[in-house]
């Protein structure tokens, strides 16, 4: 049973402790002698263990994890580390996470008795100051073992739960969430909007798009209109991001990518940009041009627009929002231009 210890001097909510549940029937049997064994170190993955089924996951038999919750709230070394490491390689853990200060006794251990177990740190706690406290320490401390410890919906899952899955792994793992979205939920929120289209939507011979930040909306963008070619405007900051997102997108759709980079300055794209997409517009192919107004800064919706002439098209793609896009809500707006010069 896992109930709160009343604790008057905790600056977050009282502190969470084991104690022996009512009603099991072990009140028949006399512990008095057990007082030197506790069930502290049972924190970490009894406190993970109840996060990820409540929101609804699927925990990995092969992560495990040992560490206490102490008094100034953050994970604890634990005792019989020897032992329990043993056990978890007996029972085929691969992963094994425990509070930092004993990471390198753990790895020094592992090595001689389980060299196949990985060895990890949880996170850290800020300490709280007299105004402010920490936002869910727990969940903050045991954010690098959640990574790990859920096990990822599969395409036969529900879309709910695929959502639910990337929403919760993008607060903590961006870059595992984005490849996870590209997996398992950009066909599905591509079909859905395709199946939104206007009517007399005809696929473009050229879509031009944004990488930003969400680099991921590049790839949903051109599965969605299916165009014959991509231009993708970037900037030298994620050029980084550029080569991943290239490639997943060839290897999903047969499209020609043509990557262009533009100056981070914002006049840059108000003054320069129009006349640089014309000059490769004009390169061809011929047929329907398609401006994606969905990824980017303010200022980059803005050099784009002032690009696109009368005949094309503007796409966006609209979606609710909380602490980023939520997948499977989006839905596509399509606008003829008809005032640019």
């Amino acid at each position: 049973m896992l109930r709160e210890e009343s604790s008057k001097d905790s600056p977050y909510h009282e502190p969470w402790g084991l104690h022996l549940a009512p009603g099991t029937g072990l009140d028949a049997y006399d512990f008095s002698q057990l007082t030197s064994i506790t069930c502290h170190s049972g924190f970490a993955s009894l406190a993970a263990g109840l996060i990820v089924a409540a929101e609804g996951g699927v925990p990995r038999a092969n992560v495990w994890a040992s560490a206490s919750w102490g008094a100034d709230f953050r994970p604890e070394r634990v005792e019989g580390l020897t032992e329990k490491l043993q056990l978890a390689a007996e029972w085929g853990a691969t992963a094994f996470f425990v509070a930092h200060s004993q990471v390198e006794e753990a790895r020094a251990e592992a090595s001689r008795q389980c060299p196949t177990l990985v060895i990890h740190g949880l996170g850290d706690v800020p300490p709280a100051g007299p105004t402010k406290l920490v936002s869910a320490p727990v969940k903050t401390a045991l954010a690098p073992y959640l990574e790990q410890l859920e096990t990822p919906p599969t395409a036969n899952a529900s879309p709910q739960q695929r959502t639910a899955y990337y929403l919760r792994r993008r607060q903590h793992a961006p870059d595992a969430a984005r490849q996870y979205y590209r997996e398992f939920l950009l066909s599905d929120i591509a079909e859905r909007c395709r199946a939104l289209l206007p009517d007399d939507f005809t696929p473009p011979a050229v879509l031009v798009t944004v990488l930003s930040e969400s680099p991921e909306l590049v790839s949903l963008a051109a599965h969605v209109v299916r165009p014959k070619v991509c231009i993708v405007l970037f900037t030298a900051k994620l050029e980084p991001q550029l080569s991943t997102e290239v490639n997943w997108l060839q290897q999903s759709l047969a499209v020609d990518i043509v990557p262009m980079e533009v100056d981070e300055d914002p006049a840059g794209w108000f003054d320069q940009l129009p006349a640089m997409l014309r000059a490769r517009l004009s390169e061809g192919p011929p047929g329907p041009v398609f401006f994606d107004l969905t990824p980017g800064l303010k200022y980059m919706t803005v050099g784009l627009t002032l690009a696109a002439r009368p005949g094309e098209k503007l796409l966006y793609l609209i979606h609710e929002f909380k602490n980023g896009p939520i997948p499977l809500t989006e839905r596509p707006l399509v606008r003829d231009v008809s005032t640019n010069a």
